[in-house]
């Protein structure tokens, strides 16, 4: 289970029997759970965990990266890949359950309501109690660039499938008044081959944000080898690698204004694409801090040492100018000639 949480803990986001990770079902394979490998990388003020798992008899296979901030925020990557022909009858990722109690001790976190902020408004989901399943209300949300859960929990992610918000009424037995809420619901039947992907989420989770914040949240999803994943939002670098042997993997990018350099990875700036490669074991996972970030106006390789030391050279045809906009020595302007090499402390 992977489960994001506020500083109201459980009052916010309900832990339950069901889970954040995905939910597949496979016409005439019922679900089975087979773990080819799980590891995680610990650090002082996070984590970052990768995982293969084998489901539904061992016909789609199951990869997560997970990444822990030292910040509160959570990065979550998961792919599902058919092993062999198959039917996917149904498919959720990203289920949260949302608490919505009336605690006037607990106001305003518990005040009997909800409210979901998207793109497009905002709605109030009401807690009670109903007497039939007519009472609830399911509205599907189609496939927002990001929701927002009661100026508590901001989401920027991407899916295969549609949201879908279940402000539930009618419970038996009961437990506790708590709306469900999916990113990503494949509902319809639809068939994969094999090798085939039958769903994907990426998200970023933000506890503790505003609504008017999420939308400047930056999600940024690198393409990279096969059996590999790597996301990036502001400051850090998340990468997973779910081959059985240890390489070095590239993810790439379009090249912005600036070129972010992370602790632990090397970065390759030719043309208008920027590359980082990160040596990964097998099946495991990284989280890279941001230390710098560059203007650049030509070619460059980027190396860093386990020392701190930042290593760069002009790889291009011309001499280049090069401006630290943020880190250590901001607004330090450098000329590096054709071939040279410049440390940065």
């Amino acid at each position: 289970m992977a489960l994001p949480l506020t500083r109201e803990g459980i009052y916010t986001i309900a832990p339950c029997s069901d889970s954040w990770l995905g939910r597949p079902v496979v016409k005439g394979r019922p679900d089975s759970h087979r773990l080819k490998q799980v590891r995680v990388t610990d650090y002082d003020d996070g984590f970052a965990a990768a995982m293969v798992l084998d489901r539904c008899q061992e016909s789609l296979r199951q990869e997560v990266l997970f990444a822990s901030l030292p910040d509160g925020r959570a990065l979550s990557f998961e792919r599902f890949t058919a092993l062999e022909d198959l039917a996917v009858e149904s498919l959720d990722q990203g289920f949260l359950r949302i608490t919505n109690e009336h605690f006037p001790l607990l106001d305003p976190n518990c005040r009997g309501v909800r409210t979901l902020y998207r793109p497009d408004g905002s709605t109030d989901y009401r807690g009670w109690l109903g007497d039939r399943e007519e009472d609830d209300i399911e509205d599907r949300l189609g496939r927002p660039a990001w929701l927002n859960i009661d100026d508590r929990l901001g989401i920027v992610y991407s899916g295969t499938g549609d949201a879908v918000y279940l402000n539930r009424h009618y419970y038996r037995p009961y437990r506790a008044i708590a709306d469900d809420l999916t990113l990503s619901r494949q509902a319809n039947e639809r068939a994969a081959g094999a090798g085939e992907e039958a769903g994907r989420l990426t998200a970023l989770l933000i506890p503790e944000q505003a609504h008017e914040d999420t939308p400047f949240s930056r999600l940024d999803v690198l393409s990279g080898p096969e059996n590999s994943a790597c996301l990036v939002t502001d400051g850090y670098l998340a990468a997973a690698n779910f081959a059985a042997n240890r390489r070095m993997c590239g993810f790439a990018r379009a090249r912005s204004e600036e070129i972010m350099v992370y602790a632990g990875a090397g970065v390759v700036a030719n043309g208008d694409n920027v590359r980082y490669n990160v040596p990964l074991n097998s099946v495991s996972a990284c989280l890279l801090a941001a230390t710098h970030s560059l203007r650049v106006d030509g070619d460059i390789t980027v190396d860093t040492a386990s020392g701190g030391g930042i290593y760069v050279t002009n790889t291009g045809s011309e001499r280049v100018e090069v401006e630290i906009a943020s880190g250590a020595g901001a607004g330090e302007n450098l000329t590096i000639d054709v071939g040279r090499t410049i440390r940065i402390e």
